[in-house]
């Protein structure tokens, strides 16, 4: 009879022990994720911050997105050399940008182990010298995945909302 109790007190004893276990890991693996928001709100500023017009330079945004990279703005999907080519296309025109600004709210993140997923409002202000302003509204949605350096761009939907001039 002793030997039986030990056997169930013992088995008791391990269950308890890997619940134990299981729900620290749970608890671990959540908390990992918990500073998903704020990487992902510092992915986005960086890549917007290294398309500003006073700090762009070709192949200054390898440095944040994945050599895959895709992103489909405009009606057109562009590799990252594409994207090269509209973002620096010069009309002769007008006068040239002098400013870039964006801004970027209402952020929801969605993330696993290996990626995370946002969407966001972004606002542009896009001054061409003292000729115009130009003021944009997107949708924009991005897949960010998993790197040693960090979360890296690898995807980014920009859907036009509303543009203006002044």
């Amino acid at each position: 009879m002793t030997l039986r109790r030990d056997l169930s007190a013992k088995a008791a004893l391990i269950m308890t022990a890997l619940q134990s276990v299981f729900l620290c890991g749970c608890i671990l693996n959540s908390i990992s994720y918990s500073n998903d928001y704020k990487l992902a709100a510092e992915a986005i500023t960086r890549f917007y911050a290294l398309l500003d017009v006073s700090n762009y330079r070709e192949g200054a945004l390898k440095e944040v997105v994945t050599d895959d990279f895709l992103i489909y703005e405009a009606g057109k999907a562009m590799n990252l050399s594409q994207f090269h080519d509209y973002i620096s296309h010069v009309d002769p025109t007008v006068d040239p940008l002098s400013l870039t600004q964006w801004s970027q709210s209402n952020i929801v993140v969605s993330a696993d182990h290996n990626s995370v997923h946002v969407r966001y409002s972004n606002t542009g202000k896009f001054e061409h010298g003292d000729s115009f302003t130009v003021n944009i509204n997107w949708l924009e949605s991005g897949y960010f995945v998993r790197t040693a350096d960090g979360l890296k761009l690898q995807f980014l939907n920009v859907n036009l909302v509303s543009k203006s001039f002044e």
